[in-house]
């Protein structure tokens, strides 16, 4: 099992199939997040993030842009994420995704990820109903940064745990949160680094590609 404190300080205990494909796809989009990085007062721009860095987990991906506090529209969306609202889900807002009574919550983390800036940490569920089965996944978001350095975009994913992404029921499927982390970004290079979290490993990231490399393709941007 996997734990994970939640913003009580009580311990969260994950399902153990967080160690499967759902975990790994995570904590590559993290170790890629933090190959990009130049230096400990660097966050990475939207025009650096590469789709063929993260072509196994492309159809779960998202890109959001902060149009005012607490709220970002999604500027891209993988095909997964559409297929789980039942509809196009590019310029709707980041709420989308969360039960209506659920969503302030989830505003208040996700304005936390532009402004300390942090990575967050959500752990999402979705309740099972007729021909649609109960969901559990992880929603991270990732800061980034705008070609004049301000902190307006987030790189997310959404990951289901074990089988149950390849049978999501009915659409649309949305979530509540039960339980958020966030890790502070140290942006001083004379912080001490963030020491004593487990809740996403980092192994080898992949290689950042070229600047003149494919990039993604923004729209209403």
């Amino acid at each position: 099992m996997t734990d994970l404190s939640d913003t009580t300080g009580q311990v969260i205990s994950l399902p153990a199939a967080l160690h499967s494909n759902a975990r790994g796809q995570i904590s590559m989009i993290d170790a890629y997040w933090h190959a990009l990085r130049q230096s400990p007062q660097d966050i990475p721009k939207r025009t650096e993030i590469d789709p063929r860095a993260l072509q196994h987990s492309l159809p779960w991906v998202l890109i959001a842009e902060r149009i005012a506090p607490g709220h970002a529209l999604l500027r891209v969306a993988g095909s997964a994420l559409s297929d789980l609202l039942g509809m196009e889900v590019r310029g709707m807002p980041a709420t989308i995704f969360i039960e209506p009574a659920a969503r302030r919550p989830f505003t208040e983390t996700l304005e936390q990820v532009f402004t300390t800036p942090a990575i967050a940490e959500l752990v999402v569920t979705s309740k099972a109903s007729f021909a649609r089965p109960r969901l559990e996944g992880c929603l991270v978001f990732w800061p980034l940064a705008s070609d004049l350095g301000d902190i307006d975009r987030v790189l997310g994913c959404l990951c289901l745990f074990g089988s149950a992404g390849l049978a999501k029921g009915r659409a649309p499927r949305r979530f509540i949160v039960e339980t958020h982390r966030l890790r502070r970004i140290p942006l001083n290079a004379e912080q001490p680094p963030i020491t004593g979290d487990r809740s996403l490993s980092h192994p080898t990231a992949p290689a950042p590609l070229s600047r003149g490399a494919l990039r993604l393709v923004f729209s209403q941007d």
